[in-house]
């Protein structure tokens, strides 16, 4: 990584490493999957990572790495929200750490569905949601902290299968916010 912004318009597998305040940009037809190996992202006039179009994203850490993003706390686009935006389903997994700062709202996002495989994540924010998906927000293992935020995991259907969650929340620690749903939050 540079200074400069990062723009991936391929599918494939990106090894990212080093820091960068000009954030990374997916835009492509295909899969793609960034690894996360030392990387510090932030970016000065938004998102650290913004998925604008991908067939299958995912967010993936490299083991033992140790990896940080944060987002600005103005920005020009205020409809991409978080410090990774993604405007369709994304997947993080990996064994390394990933820490999230979210200076502007929420620290993860998702337009469609999010999922977590794996990983360790902590993830702060004091005016939003830690991690918030628009349809279903499924934990499938790894170690989520939220230290600080709104509300810690928003979705119309949060599934939990398995990992070890710890939040703090002035409002919601986890909310399944779909009243129309047929079906009841599952946690197993």
């Amino acid at each position: 990584l540079s200074d400069e912004p990062l723009a991936i318009t391929s599918a494939g597998t990106y090894i990212l490493s080093g820091s960068t305040n000009a954030g990374v940009t997916v835009n492509s037809n295909g899969n793609v999957r960034l690894l996360l190996n030392g990387t510090a992202i932030s970016n000065t006039d938004g998102t650290a990572i913004t998925i604008e179009k991908a067939n299958l994203a995912v967010i993936e850490t490299a083991s033992g790495s140790q990896n940080t993003l944060t987002d600005s706390a103005s920005r020009s686009d205020e409809d991409h929200d978080a410090v990774i935006y993604a405007t369709g389903d994304v997947t993080f997994a990996g064994s390394g750490t990933l820490t999230i700062d979210a200076q502007f709202k929420h620290g993860i996002m998702s337009t469609r569905n999010l999922t977590i495989d794996s990983g360790t994540y902590t993830i702060t924010s004091n005016v939003g949601n830690a991690i918030k998906a628009d349809l279903n927000l499924t934990v499938n293992d790894g170690t989520i902290a939220v230290p600080n935020s709104e509300e810690g995991m928003e979705a119309p259907l949060v599934t939990i299968n398995d990992g070890t969650i710890d939040i703090y929340a002035t409002d919601d620690g986890i909310n399944g916010s779909e009243s129309d749903l047929n079906s009841s939050p599952v946690i197993t």
